[in-house]
């Protein structure tokens, strides 16, 4: 194989796996489950009658 080619498809690697870890950083850092700070009036956000 061309050095060049073998270079940029390292570089393509490098990128893919460097997001992958991210997404598993903020996705998978809590058991997959997703914490949130709770904070006052954020239930009543979800209601159709609080959006007018």
């Amino acid at each position: 194989m061309d050095e060049t080619y073998r270079r940029d498809i390292k570089d393509i690697r490098n990128l893919q796996e460097n997001r992958h870890s991210l997404a598993r950083k903020i996705c998978h850092g809590k058991k997959g489950e997703l914490h949130h700070r709770y904070e006052r009036g954020l239930e009543n956000q979800l209601e159709p009658s609080a959006w007018f």
